[in-house]
């Protein structure tokens, strides 16, 4: 079976916009978005036409947060693993080098505020509706 991109990247005036994109369900964070979310950060962080890098969500929210449906279902080693990719995600930003900014574009609900971790992000633009709920 073939992932379609969940994860949209391009590289425009040396920023990288990184794309959430399930909007199915509101972009909430399964394995596959968080493995490409990593990979994307690989090559912004590998680019050296990229000098920043913005995290943003497709649609009316940020993220959902972690995808419950997925989570109910997973066996364990994959939710173990979701764990392990969340935390490589939080690091990945942490040592890019290059500036990380999540644009708030809507809420950023449970993990999706601490993974990708908009809070670690130097800074966060957030629209008149955006709303943080931990």
């Amino acid at each position: 079976m073939l992932e379609r991109d969940v994860v949209r990247s391009k590289a425009e005036d040396g920023i990288a916009r990184l794309e959430l994109h399930r909007p199915d369900c509101l972009n909430a964070m399964n394995r596959q978005l968080l493995r490409q979310l990593l990979a994307a950060l690989e090559w912004a962080a590998a680019n050296d036409a990229v000098r920043a890098v913005l995290i943003t969500g497709h649609g009316r929210v940020f993220s959902a947060g972690a995808d419950i449906r997925y989570l109910n279902r997973a066996p364990a080693a994959e939710v173990r693993e979701l764990a392990r990719l969340a935390v490589a995600v939080t690091g990945r930003i942490e040592a890019l080098g290059k500036p990380v900014l999540a644009a708030l574009n809507g809420d950023a609900l449970g993990a999706a505020w601490r993974s990708p971790r908009p809070a670690r992000c130097g800074w966060r633009p957030r629209t008149p509706v955006s709303a943080i709920r931990k």
